[in-house]
C-alpha cells in the first residue's frame, strides 16, 4: 500500500502554489499589464499530420476541398464540359464537408487531455474543490521554487480556502499544447492569463497526466488524472519551479 503524504507536506501544496504566484514583484505585475511574452518552452512531440488535419484542425482539408473543387470546375467549364464541372465542384464541397464533420464528430485523445487541462485550471481558479479532487491523482505532486506538496485532497481543500484571497476577476486559457506518450501517459503545457491585483497575470504551467483504468466509460475527462503540476514560466518570477 502506498504511503499517504504527511499532513505537513500535503498541507503546504496549495500554499506553495500561492507563494509561487505571489512571489512576482510589483515590477513583474506592472510588466504583465503591458507585455505578452512568449517564453522558450520545452518542445513537445507533434501529433501525426493526418490526425491534426483530419480531426483536430480541419481548415487545411476544407480549403483543399473547396479550392480544388473550384479549380477543377473552372478547368472543365473552359472546355465546355458543364456536367464534369458541376461534378467536380460538388465532389470538392463534399470532401470539405466530410473533413469538417470528422472534426466535429471525433475527439482525439490529445484533444481530450487538452480539454481536461482547461477544466482543471478552471476548477482551480473558481475554486471548485469537488471537481478538482476528481481530476487529481491521489498522489499528485505540485512542485515550485518554494517547495513541494503532495496529495489531491489537501490540494483541493487548500484551493477552496486560499484561492478566493487571490482576488481573481477573470481567468482564461488562451492555449494548450498536448502530447501523448503511449496510450495512457500525456503532458500538457497550459498558458494561463488572469486578472488580479495580487498575483502575476501571465504564466505557463506543465501538467503531467495518467489515465485512470478504473474511471467509468462516461468519465467527462476520459479518465485523465493530473499526476504532476509545476510552473514552466511566470512573468516576473525567475526559475518558478526551482
Amino acid at each position: 500500500m502506498s504511503e499517504r503524504p504527511d499532513g505537513r507536506g500535503a498541507g503546504r501544496a496549495w500554499s506553495v502554489i500561492a507563494a509561487g504566484l505571489a512571489g512576482g514583484s510589483a515590477a513583474g505585475r506592472a510588466l504583465a499589464q503591458t507585455l505578452d511574452l512568449d517564453p522558450n518552452l520545452p518542445t513537445l512531440p507533434k501529433a501525426p499530420a493526418y490526425q491534426v488535419y483530419l480531426f483536430e484542425s480541419p481548415w487545411a482539408g476544407v480549403a483543399v476541398g473547396v479550392v480544388g473543387g473550384v479549380i477543377l470546375a473552372e478547368w472543365f467549364r473552359r472546355r465546355a464540359k458543364g456536367r464534369a464541372a458541376l461534378v467536380s465542384l460538388l465532389v470538392g464541397l463534399a470532401l470539405a464537408a466530410g473533413v469538417w464533420a470528422s472534426t466535429s464528430l471525433v475527439e482525439t485523445r490529445r484533444e481530450r487531455v487538452g480539454r481536461a487541462a482547461r477544466t482543471l485550471i478552471a476548477a482551480a481558479g473558481m475554486p471548485d474543490g469537488p471537481r478538482l479532487r476528481v481530476m487529481l491523482d491521489p498522489r499528485v505532486v505540485v512542485q515550485t521554487a518554494l517547495g513541494r506538496g503532495e496529495g489531491a485532497d489537501q490540494v483541493a481543500d487548500l484551493a477552496e480556502r486560499h484561492v478566493p484571497g487571490f482576488a481573481i476577476t477573470d481567468l482564461r486559457v488562451p492555449e494548450v499544447r498536448a502530447a501523448l506518450f503511449g496510450g495512457d501517459i500525456a503532458q500538457t503545457q497550459v498558458h494561463v492569463r488572469l486578472k488580479s491585483d495580487r498575483v502575476p497575470q501571465n504564466s505557463w504551467w506543465r501538467i503531467d497526466w495518467a489515465r485512470d483504468p478504473s474511471a467509468p466509460p462516461d468519465d467527462p475527462q476520459g479518465g485523465w488524472r493530473a499526476t504532476r503540476i509545476e510552473p514552466l514560466w511566470i512573468l516576473g518570477v525567475p526559475n518558478p519551479a526551482g
